[in-house]
């Protein structure tokens, strides 16, 4: 289960968005996401999900269970009312097709690795 989501595709030759779908998702909060991304040091970022062997993982995996280490989580997704988080890039062969990220607000059940697991299970079906 989750509680909010983010979708996108991807331009597989630049790893970038194109085009992308919320749900439960402040349209307000996309800079600082974008932000977040692409200038600033943090992990669990899209780039080395699609260029790692697994690519499904949690905020809390990445972190090593110190979600506050996570920029992101203390700057966006904390003041969100989000907690952890559970990405995945979407990838067939060897081309990322795109992106996904589930939340669960901050009181709510970290994502286990089981989590993790079906994700990186489902990415492939859900690039092709």
């Amino acid at each position: 289960a989750f509680d909010s989501a983010w979708f996108a595709l991807g331009d597989p030759a630049t790893l970038l968005f194109t085009d992308a779908v919320r749900q439960e998702m402040s349209r307000e909060s996309t800079p600082r996401f974008v932000e977040d991304e692409f200038l600033l040091d943090d992990f669990n970022k899209w780039i080395d999900l699609a260029r790692a062997p697994v690519h499904a993982r949690s905020l809390l995996q990445a972190t090593d269970g110190d979600l506050a280490s996570s920029y992101r989580f203390r700057e966006i997704l904390e003041p969100l009312g989000l907690g952890d988080e559970l990405r995945a890039a979407l990838i067939t062969g060897r081309a990322c097709w795109g992106f996904i990220c589930l939340h669960r607000e901050l009181h709510s059940p970290n994502f286990t690795l089981a989590d993790a697991a079906w994700l990186n299970d489902l990415a492939p079906i859900m690039a092709a």
